[in-house]
C-alpha cells in the first residue's frame, strides 16, 4: 500500500549486467557443444549405414548370381577351396583371388570380377566346398569389407560375412 518514491533518481534498466551476459554465453556455449556432438553422431551413423548397405547389397548380389549358376548346373568340381567349376550347358568357373571374386563363363572373354570396386573380399575368408551324398551340394562362404580406398576411420570399417549352400539340379534325385 505504500509506495516508495525516490525523488531525483532515475531507474537505469536499459542494459544487461555482466553476470547476465556471462550466464547467457555459457548456456549458448553448452547448447552449441551438445548439438555439435549430436550432429557428428548422426553423420557417423549415416556413414556406417550407407557403407553397410553398400557392402550387403554387393554380397547379396554375388550370392544370387552364384545360386542361379549352381541351380542350372548338373555337376560341380572343386579342385581347391578357392575355386569351383559348375558344369552344365556352359562350364562356369567361380574363383577367389586376392580381394576379388571372379566368374568365368567359359566363352573366351576370361574371368570377370563380381565384386564392385567399393568392396573387397577379406583375405582367407572365400571358400567353396562340395558335399552331399552325390556331391550335389555346393557351399560358398566369404566375408566382404569396405575397399582399401575407403578412409580408415572406424565408421568406414565393416565386415559382413556371407554364405550359402545350394543344391545342383540333380540334388535329391
Amino acid at each position: 500500500m505504500f509506495r516508495s518514491i525516490k525523488i531525483g533518481q532515475k531507474s537505469n534498466s536499459r542494459g544487461f549486467t555482466l553476470i547476465e551476459l556471462l550466464v547467457v554465453t555459457v548456456v549458448v556455449g553448452i547448447l552449441g557443444a551438445i548439438s555439435s556432438v549430436i550432429v557428428l553422431s548422426v553423420l557417423r551413423s549415416q556413414n556406417k549405414t550407407a557403407i553397410t548397405n553398400e557392402v550387403t547389397q554387393n554380397g547379396d548380389n554375388i550370392i544370387n548370381v552364384f545360386e542361379r549358376d549352381v541351380k542350372f548346373s548338373s555337376s560341380a568340381d572343386d579342385k581347391s577351396t578357392d575355386s569351383v567349376t559348375l558344369m552344365g550347358k556352359k562350364n562356369i568357373v567361380w574363383s577367389c583371388g586376392g580381394t576379388n571374386i571372379t566368374r568365368d563363363l567359359g566363352d573366351g572373354s576370361g574371368p570377370k570380377s563380381v565384386t564392385s570396386i567399393s568392396v573387397a573380399v577379406k583375405s582367407g575368408t572365400c571358400r567353396f566346398n562340395i558335399s552331399g551324398s552325390n556331391s550335389d551340394l555346393v557351399e560358398f562362404n566369404f566375408t566382404l569389407t569396405q575397399s582399401s580406398s575407403a578412409p580408415s576411420k572406424s565408421e568406414f570399417s565393416i565386415e559382413v560375412p556371407f554364405g550359402t549352400k545350394v543344391g545342383l539340379r540333380s540334388y535329391g534325385k
